[in-house]
């Protein structure tokens, strides 16, 4: 199969999953509980999934456990800051700022392995933090000012998400090619084990100052569509990620994936959500896809 469509339908799946969380977000967040609660339910769909799909897998190297550790407890921290700015800003932005992750990695080669910027990596990082400034500033007749929840949460979710890149960066470059399905699989499973303390944490926190009820969600068909839908894309996107990594460089898969995912989830959220997609939209969408092909440039 070629690797190009594999790419741009692990692009389209990833999209579909941002869906998914903004209507999570909109119609069934209701506070820290509840997020924790949808996170048991659809990351465990996650597992299932991987399960039904590779099986039950033994890591060749131990260690493969304590970097899906970190990667559970990054995910969650992650998803906290995503689905959060999903419920409060433009969702191909938040796809597109997500992505700007990739900064971290960079980061953490300078500062950890000595690593030397390259002229590319300098132009691609200023085009991200202008993209970013961009993003977060009303332009020409858009007087609605920019929330500074939004700001926070997608500074937060880019942030976590860069981590989950190092995390991954690291595994692979301590063991490379082994046991990438099993640190997934374990990786999910550890961020269902978080989700669940974080949930009864915050659920008897909440319940000290509201009654606690998560019937709305339950008695919802489409809650039960939202869960499975989040839970698959996830999945398969992630499979999809993957498998298009082995197949060609990852100077060329991530633009590709992570302008396709931010430009089909914003025509998406027109049809679905009914929102617009502006001129300053059209400009952080050009700058910021931009800058992550610049900055894989080797």
């Amino acid at each position: 199969m070629n690797p190009y469509f594999i790419i741009i339908m692990a692009a389209v799946v990833l999209a579909v999953q941002a869906i998914f969380f903004k209507v999570f977000s909109l119609e069934y967040r209701r506070g820290l509980a509840s997020h924790f609660l949808n996170n048991i339910f659809f990351i465990g769909v996650v597992v299932l999934v991987l399960l039904a799909i590779n099986g039950f897998l033994v890591p060749v190297n131990p260690a493969t456990y304590i970097y899906a550790a970190v990667f559970g407890v990054l995910w969650v921290s992650a998803m906290i800051f995503y689905v959060r700015a999903m419920g409060l800003g433009p969702t191909g932005l938040v796809t597109l700022f997500f992505s700007f992750g990739i900064i971290i990695p960079i980061i953490t080669d300078v500062a950890a392995l000595g690593a030397v910027l390259t002229v590319f990596q300098v132009v691609g990082l200023v085009l991200l933090l202008v993209s970013f400034y961009i993003g977060n500033r009303p332009l020409g007749d858009e007087k609605k000012s920019i929330s500074p929840k939004f700001i926070a949460a997608c500074i937060g979710s880019f942030l976590f998400n860069g981590l989950i890149m190092a995390d991954v960066k690291l595994h692979q470059g301590a063991m490379p090619g082994i046991d990438v399905q099993a640190f997934v699989l374990y990786g999910f499973a550890a961020a269902v084990a978080v989700s669940i303390i974080l949930f009864i944490i915050f659920h008897i926190k909440q319940s000290r100052s509201e009654k606690m009820s998560y019937g709305y969600m339950f008695k919802s068909p489409k809650y039960y569509v939202t869960v499975a839908g989040s839970g698959v894309t996830t999945a398969v996107g992630n499979l999809l990620m993957l498998y298009a990594a082995s197949l060609v460089p990852a100077a060329t898969q991530f633009p590709i994936m992570n302008g396709v995912t931010s430009i089909t989830s914003a025509i998406l959220s027109i049809f679905i959500f009914k929102e617009k997609l502006t001129k300053r939209m059209a400009i952080v969408f050009i700058v910021g896809i931009a800058a992550l092909v610049i900055i894989n440039i080797k």
